[in-house]
């Protein structure tokens, strides 16, 4: 089996270079699923989630999850958060 490096080019390209905020909710990523769209947050304790839209978190019920972004309903209103970066 051969071993295969990262070129400095492609490390820098999948690199970002903005410091991530030390608490707080944050949106890590999305991707798809078989039963949809999902999420990857980072809640407020630390924790790491799994998120699809029906689930309850501390930021509200997730609504829908789109390309980069995910929308909560919290208190009657709805709430996009994107990610950073």
């Amino acid at each position: 089996m051969s071993e295969q490096t990262t070129t400095p080019e492609v490390a820098a390209a999948a690199t970002i270079s903005t410091e991530l905020p030390e608490s707080g909710l944050l949106l890590l990523g999305t991707f798809s699923a078989p039963e949809g769209g999902a999420a990857l947050l980072r809640l407020s304790d630390g924790t790491i989630a799994r998120v699809t839209p029906g689930d309850e978190t501390g930021a509200g019920e997730v609504l829908s999850i789109g390309d980069g972004q995910i929308t909560f309903a919290r208190a009657g209103e709805e709430v996009t958060l994107g990610m950073i970066g």
